[in-house]
């Protein structure tokens, strides 16, 4: 957590950091690193983003939509990324000095903030509004060289590991995929 306090108020809370979930008294190891994320729900899922620190975390929310009216419907946003200080606000994608001066680890945070920019469509920062990824930000991602279409029958560990001969992590990072344990056919995963 970063600048928040009083927590203690929240007694049934779920907090989430680095590789721990604590509820309570109670503390429990969820391997977030280990494991290239923790799904909480099917569209809430919690990726390590290290740099800022290092066992900062960010949380994905797949299927995000605003918050419509009874004269508006809700805008759909795709995949929405809540970051913390991996990104201080979108001016930071021009100005690095503002994240960089406060980064523990430069490299593995400019790594964690391109995985985001390439995976997400909608950043909330740290310390700004959300903001849309800009389609200059998209264009400087890497293809992935390698995928597959998930047919029926498949796993996610089977076409990783044993198609493309890759890591999990490595498909996870490349898949826009937001449960690994859950694929339909069509989908494409990558390494």
């Amino acid at each position: 957590m970063d600048h928040t306090g009083h927590a203690d108020t929240f007694t049934n809370a779920e907090i989430y950091h680095g590789n721990h979930l604590f509820k309570g008294f109670s503390l429990t190891y969820i391997g977030t690193y280990e494991f290239g994320g923790y799904n909480i729900t099917q569209n809430v899922k919690i990726v390590p983003t290290p740099g800022h620190t290092a066992t900062c975390i960010s949380a994905l929310i797949n299927n995000a939509e605003t918050g419509g009216s009874s004269s508006q419907k809700p805008q759909q946003l795709g995949l929405v990324a809540i970051t913390g200080d991996l990104f201080f606000k979108e001016e930071d994608l021009k100005d690095d000095t503002i994240w960089k001066s406060s980064s523990t680890d430069i490299t593995k945070q400019g790594e964690s903030r391109t995985a985001i920019l390439c995976d997400v469509d909608y950043i909330i920062p740290g310390h700004g509004p959300m903001f849309k990824v800009p389609a200059t930000e998209k264009a400087k991602c890497p293809k992935p060289a390698n995928c597959i279409t998930v047919n029926y029958g498949d796993t996610f560990f089977d076409l990783c590991i044993n198609k493309l001969h890759s890591t999990m992590q490595s498909c996870i990072a490349h898949s826009n995929i937001p449960n690994p344990d859950l694929i339909y056919p069509g989908q494409q995963v990558c390494a």
